[in-house]
């Protein structure tokens, strides 16, 4: 796979959705006055700073199970991604409003690896439930730490009761 930078990730100064982002071509890692109440009067471009392509490889595999009442599916992937594009958390700064986190955006080289759970029970005509789960752990290569604000687990239990043409159906997640 291949993805070059969005607008945002180039060009972001300042308050967005309630924090602080700046983006790879408008700020500067040696600048001490980079939250400056002033924002920068100019823009780095390529010449300046890089800013590379995501590139990545994925791996997948799964099992599959089919019985008359249960059927289940499960799958396991790996995913490298060289110069990964991420909000980096970086400091806290102030405004008029308050204290707010601010983030810069910054590339990586990630791992993303887990699975993805699907199981159904038909319990007679009436009853089926299904469980799904998914599951993923994201850490940057360089630096040997987790990447943020990638939720790690997701789970969700439901139980449908069918009758002729009425459907009812509780989820839980």
């Amino acid at each position: 796979a291949w993805r070059p930078p969005n607008v945002a990730e180039l060009y972001s100064f300042g308050y967005r959705y309630s924090r602080f982002q700046y983006a790879l071509w408008r700020y500067d890692f040696d600048n001490p006055d980079l939250l400056s109440p002033t924002p920068p009067d100019t823009v780095f471009d390529a010449s300046l700073r890089a800013v590379n392509p995501e590139r990545g490889m994925k791996i997948i595999t799964g099992l599959e199970l089919k019985k008359s009442k249960l059927s289940a599916n499960v799958i396991l992937f790996y995913n490298q991604i060289n110069n990964y594009l991420f909000l980096r958390p970086y400091g806290i700064t102030r405004s008029n409003r308050g204290l707010f986190p601010y983030f810069i955006y910054d590339q990586t080289d990630a791992i993303f690896y887990g699975s993805d759970w699907d199981i159904r029970l038909k319990h007679n005509d009436n009853f089926t439930s299904e469980f799904k789960a998914s599951y993923v752990h994201a850490k940057s290569v360089e630096r040997n730490q987790p990447l943020l604000e990638i939720p790690p687990l997701n789970a969700q239990y439901s139980l449908e009761y069918k009758k002729g043409p009425f459907t009812g159906k509780v989820n839980f997640s």
